[in-house]
């Protein structure tokens, strides 16, 4: 499912739109759940790219929806030759969607089943002294147990029904530009690199001699007003071309984070329960077409697979990493969270998990697990003198959190305490108001943790 998606979202962003294709192995439809899990017969997500969806058509159908009622999709494969040959294999597979019909006296709209073909490019009879002749010959086919095209499409440049833009096109114009700004900068540079020599008031006999030169030969003329030097690029041309490089260089990297920055509304009922009807950002919203269009392909599967050979769970959803804001944000607000944790205005856990949010904390790692691990060492060290308390806060001993019967922890020492940290030389004291004796006096480090 993660190279699947990352596929679609690399199709999306660049064609402004992809397919998800949900088929099924042929079934005679009457397969109980053990047939299926012995023969092994699943149904298959494929991403179908924007580029190999050739041909659709669509109409509303009786109750005023808009439908698809055919698909084309472009096929290309390998397949052995002779000996030592591959052969290139061309196909289209076709999907109709189901005809439908209304009661005449209820009004109910059934839709029969959808059918699909394969067809094959291949050659035919070629004529005497003239060229190879191919002709589309429908290979196989048959009808689905779903009565539509088993399609989804998701956007990120919609601009109509089946219809989207490039939403990085901009940033790929300036890429060509970029490219062809750089070619012209090499190729000044080319010249500019090698001096051009000149020489005036020689005799021509002179000028042959000088056409042969090398750093240890010597450059003489008798003449009077003979002149000989070097001819240098002034550079100007090369302060430009740079300059315009690093202009081109600025925009790209702007249309490159506008994602990330420019803010958009989203509407729609997803959106109002994941984004509480705010905003998000572009390339949220993304995620979150994406998530959708794969959360639908997922059920899809699933009625494909029929409600006895694979229950529907009502809680499926496909959840897709997004959150780019803590980490564009960068590790700035990381150390006022450090300080809050000093101060004990938040607990670990709160910690552990915006540090894992910022990437400090590799995600594989469980907040609960390190926050335990954490307990268990403090208590050990406790208990044989080895720490002056949980400097976070929280543990007996002193700190931020004070010791058991404690109110508070307290910094003593000459120093001037900063940024939550006790001065150098200054001891974290256990107790507080009841005291606590483990560790009092005798801290291992002078700073606090997260500072």
């Amino acid at each position: 499912m993660h190279d699947l998606a990352r596929a679609s979202f690399k199709d999306a962003i660049g064609f402004g739109y992809t397919h998800l294709l949900v088929d099924l192995p042929k079934m005679r439809g009457d397969e109980n759940l053990g047939e299926v899990i012995s023969k092994g017969i699943y149904p298959a997500i494929t991403v179908v790219p924007a580029r190999d969806l050739i041909g659709w058509k669509s109409e509303k159908d009786l109750r005023g929806m808009r439908r698809l009622t055919q698909i084309r999709i472009r096929e290309c494969e390998s397949a052995e030759g002779d000996e030592y040959e591959a052969v290139t294999v061309d196909r289209v597979r076709v999907f109709n969607a189901g005809a439908q019909s209304a009661d005449p006296v209820s009004g109910e709209v059934k839709t029969g089943p959808a059918s699909w073909e394969l067809y094959e490019r291949m050659e035919v009879e070629r004529k005497p002294g003239g060229e190879k002749q191919y002709e589309w010959i429908q290979v196989d086919g048959g009808d689905l147990s779903y009565s539509e095209i088993p399609l989804i499409t998701w956007y990120a440049g919609q601009i109509g029904w089946m219809q989207a833009f490039p939403p990085l096109e901009d940033l790929a114009w300036m890429n060509i530009r970029h490219w062809q700004s750089s070619s012209d900068q090499a190729n000044i540079l080319r010249f500019a690199r090698v001096p051009q020599m000149y020489a005036l008031g020689i005799s021509q006999e002179e000028a042959d001699k000088l056409s042969v030169t090398g750093v240890e030969r010597i450059l003489h003329s008798t003449a009077k007003d003979a002149d000989i030097g070097i001819l240098e690029h002034g550079g100007h041309a090369i302060d430009a071309g740079r300059a315009d490089l690093q202009d081109i260089e600025n925009r790209m990297e702007t249309l490159g984070l506008q994602p990330f920055l420019e803010r958009v509304s989203d509407s729609t009922a997803t959106g109002v329960l994941a984004q509480q009807g705010g905003t998000m950002t572009l390339i949220q919203s993304w995620i979150r077409a994406c998530e959708v269009a794969f959360t639908e392909a997922l059920k899809l599967a699933h009625t494909l697979m029929g409600e006895a050979n694979a229950p529907l769970d009502e809680d499926l959803s496909v959840d897709i990493y997004s959150d780019f804001s803590a980490t564009t944000a960068g590790r700035t607000d990381l150390s006022e969270l450090g300080l809050a944790r000093g101060r004990g205005d938040i607990s670990r856990k709160v910690w552990l998990h915006e540090a894992q949010r910022r990437s400090v904390l590799d995600e594989k790692w469980d907040v609960d697990d390190i926050a335990a691990e954490a307990e268990k060492e403090m208590s050990a060290a406790m208990s044989t003198g080895g720490f002056g308390g949980d400097s976070f806060g929280g543990g007996p001993g002193g700190g931020a959190g004070g010791g058991p019967g404690g109110a508070s922890g307290k910094a003593e020492g000459d120093g001037k305490e900063e940024d939550g940290n006790p001065p150098a030389g200054g001891a974290a004291k256990a107790g507080g108001a009841g005291g606590g004796k483990p560790g009092a006096g005798k801290p291992a480090f002078g700073r606090r943790y997260g500072s």
